[in-house]
């Protein structure tokens, strides 16, 4: 299955980092010098500046469970052999862009599968893959949802699926935000402990769907539970509070961001 393994990441972002040594005037190069080269100091640490609320976010409050309930552990299965092989073969297909004949493996799979709940679940779950990487986004979440519905993945698996389907419905054109809250917010009811990114997914939605009021105390909670916020956060928090007419709240936030990162 290493296909999904290493593809769980919809979005990689890549970093280029350049440094270059800089000479002072003189005979001697850093090539003839007995000198050991001056590292380059270290960046400052980052100081978030410290939370001031506004009339819209004095009453966020963290989402999600803070430790898994009794009955979040469900029963587990495992592939047939002869279905587990066909999966391999798709995987396969799927890792070597093969992605029509990945789909011709696994909608064979599905009609096996029938009277196999789990082993239809995984296929349908590649089948959403394959569609993603075809870029056909709306039938990969077809599946998801499909898949979701089942309630027969582990609940972990299941967590991130809907994760997925949430972004996706943000991806697709035109955006659909109404449909990533609805399913978020269905995420948010069973997780534990969500992360800052989580939240963010949810005020993003809300953003796109122009609901302001409800995309401030998604990202304010992302900047209080963050250690290193980002800049952006600040920046959509301070333009829901603008789009709301609180300029005084949009200030403090701006105010806020400009302690947080002084030297931007």
């Amino acid at each position: 299955m290493s296909y999904i393994k290493k593809n769980k990441s919809l979005l990689i972002t890549l970093l280029a980092i350049t440094t270059g040594l800089v000479m002072g005037s003189g005979s001697i190069n850093a090539a003839e010098s007995d000198t050991p080269e001056a590292a380059e100091p270290a960046p400052p640490p980052f100081i978030k500046a410290p939370v001031v609320h506004t009339k819209y976010t004095k009453d966020c409050k963290v989402l999600g469970l803070t430790k898994e309930p009794k009955d979040a552990t469900r029963r587990t299965f495992a592939l047939e052999p002869g279905n587990f092989k066909r999966m391999e073969k798709a995987s396969e297909a799927m890792s070597a862009e093969l992605y029509d004949e990945a789909l011709v493996i696994l909608n064979e799979l599905v009609i096996r599968a029938e009277s196999r709940p789990y082993d239809l679940a995984k296929a349908k779950e590649y089948l959403g893959y394959v569609y993603l990487s075809k870029n056909q986004y709306e039938k990969a979440i077809g599946y998801f949802r499909e898949v979701i519905d089942t309630k027969i993945l582990p609940v972990r698996n299941e967590q991130s699926l809907i994760r997925n389907v949430a972004g996706l419905y943000l991806a697709i054109e035109p955006p659909q935000p109404d449909k990533a809250m609805g399913i978020i917010n269905a995420w948010f009811e069973t997780a534990v402990n969500p992360k800052p990114n989580d939240y963010v997914l949810l005020g993003q939605a809300a953003v796109l769907g122009k609901m302001y009021d409800r995309a401030i105390c998604p990202i304010r909670m992302a900047i209080i539970l963050s250690d290193r916020p980002k800049n952006s956060w600040y920046d959509i928090l301070v333009a829901a509070h603008f789009e709301l007419d609180d300029f005084e709240g949009a200030a403090v936030v701006a105010r806020e961001r400009l302690l947080s990162f002084p030297e931007e």
